[in-house]
């Protein structure tokens, strides 16, 4: 069967398809570190020890040690709720909650509701929220999107668009067929427990489908997180310059390449 979310990419005349659960064993080989890749990071290590900063050994480690204790070894892995951890865990979360080991972090996460595992062509994201570091700006940084403001610049549009205490299944879309729409509009017009899109949904579904935004082709609007000072403002993540961020911008207004999400529990 097709990938869900390969055929709703398709419907935007989007030619890049979104990551696969499952690497075939060439394109694993393909994915293998390079030896330019190793000097690289010999010179930029060098070059920091130069200006006064420290060598990369202990991070290097802590990588190795995280990817060891995530169980790298063995048969390809095809369960969701195992895979969305693990990325978690391999961007640092199990070390900041405090979890040395893969199998502890995985206890903390609940199965996938039995309602979500079907595919629907609406919501086709599957989607793995960890909302415990309680700081977007934390999140954002392990994940590697950048994000210019603190923890209180944004805020929950409402008590239904508030972060979840524990991580969480939602599934949803990322907005491509709201184009052209005011994402506040978008927002007021979802009913029968939908909710908008938010920031922390933004970045926790671009760490599983990066191919949620494109430069150039899809902003995602999120406007279940507004502004603090000024809540005509929402949230958006988007691709600048090559680097994921998210932002902000005018909720009221409509852009050709910018589309509201919206979520379902």
């Amino acid at each position: 069967m097709a990938d869900p979310y390969v055929l709703y990419l398709g419907q935007f005349g989007a030619e890049k398809s979104p990551p696969k659960y499952q690497d075939s064993e060439d394109s694993m080989t393909k994915k293998l570190i390079t030896f330019d890749q190793m000097v690289s990071l010999r010179e930029l290590e060098r070059a920091n020890v130069k200006n006064g900063g420290n060598g990369y050994r202990d991070e290097l480690q802590e990588l190795i040690n995280r990817l060891k204790s995530g169980g790298v070894a063995g048969g390809v892995e095809d369960d969701i709720r195992t895979i969305q951890a693990k990325r978690f865990f391999d961007k640092g979360f199990g070390r900041e909650l405090g979890f040395d080991k893969f199998e502890g972090y995985l206890a903390t996460i609940p199965e996938v509701p039995e309602h979500l595992k079907a595919d629907d062509p609406d919501k086709p994201l599957l989607v793995l929220l960890e909302p415990r570091l309680n700081s977007i700006v934390k999140t954002c940084r392990l994940i590697g999107i950048k994000f210019v403001y603190d923890d209180q610049t944004l805020e929950p549009y409402d008590e239904r668009h508030a972060a979840p205490q524990a991580p969480k299944w939602v599934r949803m879309h990322d907005g491509r067929h709201n184009h052209l729409r005011k994402p506040s509009t978008c927002r007021d017009e979802l009913k029968n427990g939908e909710f908008s899109g938010t920031d922390l949904v933004g970045v926790c579904c671009y760490l599983h489908y990066p191919d949620c935004v494109r430069e150039g082709e899809h902003v995602m609007d999120l406007p279940g997180s507004v502004g603090a000072l000024y809540r005509g403002d929402s949230a958006c993540l988007g691709v600048w310059d090559g680097q994921a961020k998210l932002s902000s911008f005018f909720g009221v207004s409509s852009y050709p390449d910018c589309g509201a999400s919206s979520c379902r529990e």
